[in-house]
């Protein structure tokens, strides 16, 4: 299973899932970060401010097409962005950091 972003009713949200995007109220003030664990009183305390959904990781199927094709992306757009750093040893390793960086984001 990979993990994906997903918008959920706050009611359909379960305890213990991670926050995605950070929740911001009506004024725009953050109230909770991207990455913050939800707990029943969160959940709560979210409802109490009129916070009607969240983004959420969610556990999705493999599809090794979509995961191939992904992966191509990510390797050509590092190929354009680090297209003028050569081919040294430090250069390399800054574009597998950065390919395994995506590819975990994207998990």
């Amino acid at each position: 299973m990979a993990r994906q972003m997903q918008q959920l009713a706050l009611e359909l949200v379960p305890v213990g899932s991670v926050l995605a995007k950070e929740i911001r109220d009506a004024g725009d003030s953050v109230l909770l970060m991207a990455g913050c664990t939800l707990a029943e009183s969160t959940l709560q305390s979210l409802h109490r401010r009129g916070i009607d959904s969240a983004c959420v990781y969610v556990e999705a199927p493999l599809d090794p097409e979509r995961d191939a094709v992904r992966r191509q992306q990510i390797e050509a757009r590092l190929c354009q962005l680090l297209r003028c750093t050569g081919d040294s040893a430090a250069s390399s390793q800054l574009k597998k950091a950065l390919f395994e960086f995506h590819l975990e984001c994207d998990a």
